[in-house]
């Protein structure tokens, strides 16, 4: 519970309002600002619960950063959190997939599930997709990195991102139409995931 003077006639805003000034929000029910009976009063108002929430995770945020692919034409309305994987052989050369029904070649991986920590969703992913079986406290942790979703054009998605080495052939599953070991000279007018061809050739395409 905090005090601080109210900035419009007849309301207490909660703290996020009171510092942006987003009176209009009060009208669309925010939980931390309610109506006073005077003017210009001070007044004790719980913190707003949404924009609280909305600030932590803010917070939480900044202290990983996440680069942003510059593939740009996309209209995005949502995010969708995977864990991919940067696999080189001895000779450079970079493990991709496509999966069945799809055009473009991306990084092994997929999607997070709730409550899933990134490694432990990438190794799953590797064994289901490759029958791959890895450590996941092996895996070198790169960033966190956006890019639109290959397959989902109202979407994008934010990469965790892990380097790893792997020993033996790996085995497609019924999901993998394709797989190839991608020599990065020789990427130019391939179809690629904008987080392979924005972010892991330029970053990690580089040649031993």
């Amino acid at each position: 519970m905090e005090s601080f003077h109210v900035l419009a006639p007849s309301y207490a805003l909660c703290t996020s309002h009171r510092r942006t000034g987003q009176e209009n929000c009060i009208r669309a029910s925010c939980g931390g600002c309610r109506k006073l009976p005077g003017r210009f009063s001070v007044a004790r108002a719980r913190p707003c619960p949404i924009h609280s929430d909305l600030s932590a995770t803010k917070t939480a945020a900044r202290k990983q950063p996440v680069v942003t692919s510059s593939h740009s034409g996309t209209v995005t309305t949502r995010t969708i959190r995977i864990a991919a994987a940067v696999i080189r052989d001895e000779g450079g050369r970079l493990l991709l997939v496509r999966k069945r029904g799809t055009k473009a070649f991306m990084q092994a991986g997929g999607k997070i599930e709730p409550g899933e920590l990134p490694p432990a969703a990438l190794a799953r992913e590797l064994r289901e997709e490759l029958g791959i079986v890895v450590d996941p406290g092996a895996a070198s942790h790169l960033g966190v990195f956006s890019a639109p979703a290959a397959n989902e054009p109202d979407a994008r998605v934010e990469a965790e991102l892990f380097e790893l080495s792997i020993t033996g052939e790996p085995i497609p599953a019924a999901e993998i139409e394709e797989m190839i070991w991608l020599n990065p000279a020789l990427a130019s007018g391939m179809d690629l995931a904008p987080l392979t061809a924005d972010i892991v050739l330029p970053r990690y395409g580089r040649q031993p």
